[in-house]
C-alpha cells in the first residue's frame, strides 16, 4: 500500500527549514495586499451594479453585497494582508485573507483568469503549512523552527502544474507560428529590435512553450535550477512589462525560493541543528490522505478541457482551472432577442443594461454561459403579468465569434430557445454551433450589424 509506506511518511514529514515558508509569505502578503488594492474599485464601482452575475458552477450561492460592505471586506482584508506578510496572526490573518480573495474570485466568472485562481490556491495552502517559522513576528520573539518537509513540497507540485500544463495547452498550430503575438503586440514589432516581426512573434511563442515545458523540471534538478532561474527572472520580468498579468510575474519569481530552500538557508546562517520542532496535529502522518487528494486534484483538473470534443478555444468546455493561459485573440458579437411562442419578434435585450464589458466578453469566451442567462431573462420576464399575453416566450441568441482573425462564424444556433435548454456542466449543447477553422486573414472582416453588442 503505498501511501502507508514508511519511506512516504519519511519524506513528508521530514523535518526541514523553514526560511522558504518565510521568506515566500512576506512576498505573497505584499502582492496580495496589492491584488486586493487594484481589484477593488472594479468590484465595488462597477461589478456591484450589474444586475446578472456569470456564476460558476456549484457556486450560484455566493452572493454579492452591497459597496459599502464591500469597501468594509477589502479593508479588512489588505490589513490582515499585511498582518500575513510579517506574520502576526498568521493562521487567522491566511484564512481572512483566503476567505476575502476566494469570495471576490468566486462573486463573477467574468473576471476569471489563472493567477486569481491559482491566488486561491495558495492561499488556501497557507492556512495549513506553518508560514511564520522564519522572519515573522512570532518568530523574532520566540525563534525559528523546523516544518515539515510537505510543506515546501506541495507548493513545489503546485508550481510544476501551473508551468507543464500551461505548456501543454500551447500544443497548437495558431500559438506555434505565434499568430495570436501578431495581434497583440502589432505588426511592426520587432524583438530586441534585430528580428523582423515574423521570426520575433514564432521565436517568443516557442520560447514561451519550451519555457513552460521544461521549467518545471528544471526546478526539481538539483543542479539544473540554478540555470532554470536565469530564465525564469528575465522571463516573467518582461511579461510584466508587456503584458497586463498584475502581480503575477512577481509571484511567479517568489515561488522559486521553495526549490532553493537549503541554498537560502546557507545564505541566511541559519543553524538546524539549533532550531526546534514545533509538534501540532500539522505534522501527524494522516495528512498525508487529504494531501495525496489535494495533489490528485490539481494533477486531473486540466484533463477536462480533453474531455469534450472539439476546439475548446471556441465552446470553452473544460477552459477553467486548467492553466490555459493567452492561447488566442478572440472576438465576437451577439445580440439576444424575445419571441412569443408563435415565433413573434418581441424586442431585444439590452445586454449592457444587465453586466459590464468583461462580463459579456466571457459569455463569449464561454457560451454555455448564455443558456444560464436566456433562464435567468426567462423568469425576469414571466414576473410581470402584463407579459403573459405572449404565452410561453423564447429566448434567442444570435452569436458571432472569431479566433485568431478567422472570418466571423456563429457561435449559437440561433433558432434554439435558450431558455428551454437544460445546462449541463461537462457535456457540450447541441446548441452550440461547431467550430470551422477557417483561412485566417490579415484584416479582421466586419460581419455584424451594429445592432450586436461587440467586444475585442
Amino acid at each position: 500500500m503505498l501511501l502507508k509506506s514508511e519511506k512516504i511518511n519519511t519524506f513528508l514529514f521530514q523535518e526541514v527549514s523553514p526560511v522558504a515558508n518565510g521568506l515566500f509569505r512576506f512576498f505573497f502578503g505584499i502582492l496580495i495586499f496589492f491584488q486586493f488594492y487594484y481589484i477593488e474599485p472594479y468590484i465595488v464601482e462597477n461589478l456591484s451594479l450589474s444586475k446578472y452575475l456569470l456564476k460558476y458552477d456549484f457556486f450560484e450561492w455566493v452572493k454579492i453585497t452591497s459597496p459599502e460592505n464591500l469597501k468594509v471586506i477589502y479593508i479588512v482584508a489588505m490589513l490582515f494582508s499585511l498582518f500575513y506578510a510579517v506574520g502576526f496572526l498568521y493562521r487567522l490573518s491566511s484564512i481572512v485573507i483566503f476567505l476575502g480573495w476566494t469570495y471576490t474570485f468566486l462573486l463573477d466568472v467574468g473576471h476569471y483568469n489563472n493567477h486569481y485562481y491559482l491566488n486561491c490556491l495558495l492561499l488556501f495552502v497557507s492556512i495549513f503549512i506553518q508560514g511564520d517559522a522564519f522572519f515573522s513576528v512570532k518568530s523574532y520573539f520566540k525563534g525559528s523552527w523546523k516544518v515539515p518537509r510537505w510543506n515546501l513540497e506541495l507548493i513545489k507540485l503546485q508550481v510544476f502544474v501551473v508551468y507543464f500544463y500551461g505548456a501543454i495547452a500551447k500544443i497548437n498550430v495558431d500559438w506555434l507560428q505565434g499568430i495570436p503575438l501578431s495581434y497583440w503586440l502589432g505588426e511592426d514589432f520587432s524583438l530586441l529590435g534585430i528580428l523582423s516581426p515574423d521570426v520575433s512573434f514564432k521565436f517568443m511563442a516557442w520560447y514561451g512553450f519550451i519555457f513552460d515545458l521544461f521549467i518545471g523540471f528544471m526546478l526539481y534538478h538539483k543542479k539544473l535550477k540554478f540555470y532554470g532561474l536565469i530564465f525564469i527572472l528575465p522571463f516573467h520580468i518582461t511579461n510584466h512589462f508587456i503584458w497586463n498579468i498584475g502581480i503575477f510575474p512577481w509571484l511567479a519569481i517568489s515561488l522559486c525560493v521553495f526549490f532553493f530552500n537549503e541554498e537560502l538557508t546557507k545564505l541566511f546562517k541559519l543553524d538546524l541543528k539549533q532550531l526546534k520542532i514545533k509538534r501540532s496535529w500539522l505534522n501527524a502522518h494522516w495528512l498525508k490522505y487529504p494531501i495525496t487528494l489535494y495533489v490528485v486534484v490539481q494533477v486531473l483538473m486540466p484533463f477536462r478541457q480533453h474531455l469534450i470534443k472539439g476546439e475548446t478555444n471556441w465552446h470553452g468546455y473544460g477552459h477553467y482551472f486548467a492553466w490555459r493561459m493567452m492561447l488566442a485573440d478572440k472576438q465576437g458579437a451577439a445580440k439576444v432577442v424575445v419571441y412569443s411562442e408563435n415565433n413573434q419578434k418581441l424586442g431585444d435585450v439590452q445586454i449592457e443594461e444587465y453586466m459590464n464589458v468583461l462580463q459579456f466578453a466571457r459569455m463569449i469566451h464561454i457560451p454555455m454561459q448564455f443558456v444560464k442567462f436566456a433562464h435567468f431573462l426567462d423568469k425576469e420576464i414571466k414576473k410581470h403579468p402584463q407579459n403573459n399575453v405572449f404565452g410561453d416566450i423564447q429566448i434567442r441568441v444570435f452569436a458571432f465569434k472569431t479566433i485568431n482573425n478567422r472570418p466571423f462564424s456563429p457561435l449559437i444556433d440561433s433558432t434554439v430557445d435558450l431558455s428551454k435548454v437544460k445546462y449541463k456542466v461537462m457535456e457540450k449543447g447541441d446548441y452550440i454551433v461547431p467550430f470551422e477553422d477557417k483561412e485566417i486573414k490579415k484584416e479582421l472582416d466586419v460581419l455584424y450589424e451594429d445592432e450586436y453588442l461587440q467586444f475585442k
